[in-house]
């Protein structure tokens, strides 16, 4: 089964709605869903995608049930200590968030890191494509 960690970006056009990204980011989660691939995240996405959601929903135990339903579906990367060393000493990506998603994405055991924006990412044992791209070989399987 292929193992495919979102990058936050992918994440957040899933949980925003974000157009012209949803779509795509709806069919991986709901291949998720029906354990058609394993989908994996930064467990930062969690927080930081409520923090940015909850102005938008009176009732925040309703947001907090939404995102329960979704930690059903996707798992959550290791962040520590050792790893933040490792993304602080690669000089590739040299963006922090980015280095830490890509060495997460790495332990975590992914075949793929699915990115809105690939140029970022350097050269990787994971495969570095965009949702579009990640369909599009689903489809051919």
């Amino acid at each position: 089964m292929k193992r495919v960690f979102l990058d936050v970006n992918v994440f957040f056009d899933y949980l925003k709605g974000r157009e012209p990204f949803y779509y795509p980011a709806w069919e991986i989660i709901t291949l998720a869903v029906h354990k058609d691939i394993v989908c994996g995240v930064s467990p930062n996405c969690f927080p930081h995608a409520f923090h940015e959601m909850k102005k938008d929903y009176p009732d925040w135990n309703d947001l907090k049930h939404r995102y329960a339903m979704l930690r059903k579906v996707v798992e959550c990367g290791t962040l520590d200590g050792p790893l933040i060393d490792i993304a602080l000493s690669t000089a590739k990506p040299n963006d922090l968030e980015d280095a830490v998603i890509l060495r997460m994405a790495e332990a975590w055991g992914a075949d793929y890191l699915l990115t809105r924006d690939k140029r970022r990412f350097p050269a990787s044992t994971i495969k570095i494509i965009s949702p579009k791209e990640f369909l599009a070989e689903w489809e051919a399987i």
